[in-house]
């Protein structure tokens, strides 16, 4: 291979992971109005690419809907969105906020309902990332009583490997940090609502750990380009 299409080769790569970072580096999220029937029949892929039934792609995080009961499809989910760089340089939030649950059946009645997915680090785009830990919100009016959310998250898809499980009763958060070093969780969430409460939504945070992978510096792929043209000439002189 000539030296100048060596060099090319090089820039093409540095450019190519240069904009793999640019693309991480912005808010994204599903539309206004996404519904758990959307998610199920359709997906959304916010990185502009192939869309897939049942599947979310969102920035480097892949949501995979596994099941649900007791849930209207038209509940909404306000997340799936992503937060780069936050709480802490080095970490990504990621969340899905499951909202307008009261639709689901009457205040005046119980329900109960439950909603299963996959959560996983896409390493074609993040390498070198993990899970960091993660938080669950729940969102209800004041002085309201009668909820309990219960979340379990599992480290295989056969959930048996059960690592954690986050419960809050009426308002209030949880967390854990036992996913960390995790790059793929199955998550269980259960809702119960006694008759006359109201469950407003439910937010479900997950922090990663963000390892970039090392781009070569314009100065750096320049010294490689004139040690590749030096081989080349070197070669070629062997060759006369």
């Amino acid at each position: 291979m000539k030296a100048r299409n060596l060099i090319a080769v090089a820039g093409t790569l540095a450019a190519s992971m240069i904009n793999a970072s640019l693309a991480l580096a912005a808010d994204s999220g599903t539309p206004p109005g996404f519904t758990l029937g959307d998610w199920i029949n359709s997906g959304y892929n916010t990185n502009a690419g192939t869309t897939a039934p049942t599947v979310v792609v969102d920035q480097d995080k892949i949501w995979t809907y596994l099941g649900h009961t007791g849930l209207d499809n038209n509940v909404t989910f306000t997340g799936f969105t992503t937060d780069i760089n936050s709480p802490a340089v080095g970490q990504d939030t990621h969340q899905l906020e499951v909202s307008n649950l009261n639709g689901v059946g009457q205040p005046s009645k119980p329900w109960t309902g439950t909603l299963t997915y996959k959560i996983e680090i896409d390493l074609t785009m993040s390498p070198l990332n993990t899970f960091y830990d993660m938080s669950m919100g729940v969102n209800v009016p004041q002085n309201n009583e009668g909820i309990e959310v219960v979340k379990s998250i599992y480290g295989d898809a056969e959930m048996t490997d059960l690592l954690d499980t986050l419960t809050v009763i009426n308002a209030g958060a949880d967390d854990t940090d036992a996913i960390a070093g995790l790059t793929e969780l199955w998550v269980v969430e259960n809702f119960s609502v006694m008759a006359g409460g109201i469950l407003n939504s439910v937010s479900n945070t997950f922090t990663e750990q963000v390892t970039p992978v090392t781009v070569p510096e314009p100065a750096t792929l320049a010294l490689l380009g004139l040690g590749l043209a030096g081989l080349a000439a070197r070669t070629r002189l062997r060759k006369k």
